[in-house]
């Protein structure tokens, strides 16, 4: 199924407003824990480079997807976008749990 919109558009009416939501809810979640995470280094700490790097990683393919639907016609694409995103917030609970704070739900 290709459609010629936005990742967004084809999300929403491939999973209906729930799925959108879902997957926009996620996202905010995803990069509130890496922000908070991020307040934690310091700034010659050896996790920053990966912390942003799948930060990045996660809001480029965000932000492409935002403006081209090739993000949910490729498998790979989809792939690599949860597996960054899957890095990245282990990545940022070893920091959470470096620093003693476990619960990753305080916002």
């Amino acid at each position: 199924m290709t459609f010629t919109g936005a990742v967004f558009f084809s999300l929403s009416v491939g999973a209906a407003a729930l799925g959108l939501l879902a997957f926009l809810l996620v996202a905010a979640v995803f990069f509130v824990y890496l922000y908070r995470a991020w307040r934690m280094l310091s700034p010659e700490a050896s996790l920053e480079p990966f912390l942003l790097g799948y930060g990045a990683a996660v809001f480029g393919s965000l932000a492409s997807g935002a403006l081209d639907h090739t993000l949910l016609t490729y498998p790979h694409a989809v792939s690599l976008l949860w597996l960054s995103l899957g890095l990245g917030a282990a990545t940022a609970h070893m920091i959470h749990r470096m620093h003693g704070d476990f619960v990753p739900a305080e916002f």
